[in-house]
């Protein structure tokens, strides 16, 4: 089932809008955040670029009372404006986002590898977990062609999951229990929909999320390692990103 409310084209396009008005935390920067955002997108769609690295390395010197202008404060206000809406929760696995930028990357949901003419678009973003975001990778779903330009309509994403779009209630039932020590999860699929996002995605975290959690030796380090990322969130962390890398390889050959 899709959310009734973003059938209409209009509403989408006031939620753009609405967006775009809180764009950036510092009001003096909204205005530029805008324009920037409206050129890297119109390029992206006519030259089927990925601006999404443009956007990553932007800065501007520091000018007296004011901060800088740079990719980092656009993507935070972009999590600050959607997160309420997910509920703070990942858009795929329902799990409660942690507060560092590492721990809820943007998701590209037709990823920008395939289909750069999206990299900003505002509706092919969503927020997840950093797990669901190092599963699904640059796995592009479905059957949607890789040479449109114009963003499929919320009605033609029929056989996967799309967290904009998409009901997750009504595709997904989960139960989750989380006590001192431990916490798992079980996900079922209810629709066509929702079944392709257990069997190609939460499965998977499902078993991760067990086998860390009760492992006297993973689940502390895993705490402390989350505890060095809130202090560190805009720290270039290469050789942590590394680590967590060859963590997560070693993990899912367990799974």
């Amino acid at each position: 089932m899709l959310k009734a409310e973003l059938l209409c084209r209009d509403a989408r396009r006031q939620e753009v809008q609405s967006y775009l008005k809180k764009s950036h935390a510092t009001k003096k920067h909204i205005s530029k955040t805008v324009e920037l955002l409206t050129n890297w997108a119109k390029d992206s769609k006519k030259n089927k670029a990925d601006n999404w690295q443009a956007l990553s390395a932007y800065t501007t010197p520091k000018i007296k009372g004011v901060s800088a202008l740079n990719g980092a404060g656009i993507k935070s206000a972009f999590r600050d404006f959607l997160s309420p809406q997910q509920e703070h929760r990942c858009c795929y696995c329902r799990r409660l986002l942690l507060s560092h930028g590492s721990a809820k990357p943007i998701e590209h949901i037709l990823p920008r590898q395939t289909f750069p003419q999206f990299s900003l678009y505002y509706w092919n973003l969503s927020i997840c977990c950093a797990d669901c975001n190092r599963k699904k990778g640059d796995h592009a779903w479905g059957n949607i062609s890789p040479t449109d330009l114009a963003y499929p309509r919320p009605t033609d994403f029929e056989d996967f999951f799309h967290p904009r779009f998409h009901e997750y209630n009504s595709h997904v039932r989960f139960f989750r229990i989380e006590t001192n020590g431990t916490a798992f999860s079980i996900y079922r699929g209810i629709t066509p929909q929702g079944k392709h996002l257990c069997l190609n995605l939460l499965r998977f975290i499902s078993a991760k999320e067990a086998l860390c959690t009760t492992n006297p030796v993973i689940a502390p380090a895993l705490i402390k390692l989350d505890s060095f990322l809130d202090k560190a969130e805009d720290l270039n962390l290469t050789s942590v990103s590394r680590f967590i890398n060859t963590l997560n390889d070693s993990l899912e050959e367990s799974i």
